[in-house]
This record gives C-alpha cells, structure tokens and sequence, in this order.
C-alpha cells in the first residue's frame, strides 16, 4: 500500500466561498485509526492527572507529526500528500517550490462537549482528521 493519496479535484474538492476544501478518503484508515487512538489516550490521561476530565476537552501539543508512533509517521506522510494537491491546485497548477511547515495536535472531547472556536494566525490551511477513539478511561 503506498500513502500517496489519490486526488480528482472533481471528487475531492468542495468549492465553498472562494476557498477550496479539500476532502480525501484514507487508504488503510481503520488500522491507521486503530493504531493512533491508543497513542493519544496516553497521552491525554498523563496530562490530564487523576483528578481530571475531558469535559473541556484536552489538546496536545502541535507536534502530533513527530510523534514516534510508525502509524504518525503514515498520517504525516498522507497530510503532506494531500497537502501538495491542495496547492498544486490553488496555484492552476504551477508546482510550488518553497517551504511548507505542517504541525498537527491531537484533541479529545467527552461526548457533548464544545470544540471552541479557533483562531490560527500565520496558518494558510487547517485540515482534520477524526479518529473517534473508543471510551475506555475510567471504565467508561
């Protein structure tokens, strides 16, 4: 299996406004899921000390891409594939040969709960990718 992503910008472009959303299915996704969920629920439970919950939601620190987890290495892989058509295809199609810096976070929130509302300065593009880890903390 390679983690160079398909892309047909009729299937994997949303025009919405001016700018473009991409959306890309995940080859392998369901080991890929598989593999970081238990990843980011140790790391939420260390941070979040006995006392504490998720109902505010946790967040990790933005360097989720240097994790050493095999299976984060994939995902970095993958969001610098997608990545790379997005701007292929916001430049008409003129390769880009500058820098990009990608940085992800892992988040997790209790059922419920509110994701705020976020402001990035200095970021171009947000991406998301949903991995809905299964409820084992505390029994749950």
């Amino acid at each position: 299996m390679t983690d160079e992503l398909e892309f047909d910008p009729l299937q994997n472009v949303l025009p919405a406004f001016i700018t473009p959303i991409g959306r890309f299915r995940v080859p392998g996704h369901a080991s890929l899921d598989a593999a970081l969920s238990p990843a980011i629920l140790e790391r939420a439970e260390k941070q979040r000390g006995p006392e504490g919950n998720f109902s505010e939601g946790w967040r990790s620190s933005e360097d989720m891409l240097n994790w050493p987890e095999p299976k984060v290495a994939q995902l970095a892989r993958q969001v610098s594939s997608a990545m790379k058509h997005m701007i292929l295809l916001a430049r008409d199609g003129e390769k880009y040969t500058g820098k990009v810096r990608l940085t992800a976070w892992a988040g997790l929130h209790e059922s419920g709960s509110d994701w705020p509302l976020q402001h990035q300065p200095g970021r171009h593009w947000t991406g998301l990718y949903v991995v809905e880890a299964p409820r084992e903390l505390d029994g749950e």
